[in-house]
């Protein structure tokens, strides 16, 4: 417990300094713990995710790019892929059932 409060202190501090410094934002990857202290005081926005690759059948009649991207990443034998998505793109994965997670966080810093 007492190692989560020193590291998500020291994350602060150093989001301090760079905001000082005249930063406008930062891309870090942070643990649920450091997230939730930091999205107190700042704006948190996902920036890229982790997301599990399968093969499909038919990819000539799939439309979207990013399913076939994880099509041909699966046959790579790549068990996940990581990248930025739209709003569009995670619609498209939340149909298909495909799990993702994030994994960096912009940190607005205004």
């Amino acid at each position: 417990m007492k190692k989560d409060e020193n590291e998500s202190d020291r994350t602060i501090r150093e989001l301090e300094i760079r905001r000082g410094n005249k930063k406008k934002y930062v891309e870090w990857k942070m643990s649920n713990s450091v997230k939730r202290k930091v999205s107190e005081l700042y704006r948190i926005e996902p920036c890229i995710y982790e997301i599990r690759t399968r093969r499909f059948k038919n990819i000539r009649e799939l439309k979207n790019k990013i399913l076939l991207d994880l099509h041909f990443a699966a046959k790579k034998g790549k068990k996940t892929i990581r990248r930025p998505l739209t709003a569009e793109d995670k619609k498209t994965l939340s149909e298909f059932g495909i799990y993702t997670r994030e994994v960096k966080h912009r940190i607005i810093l205004n």
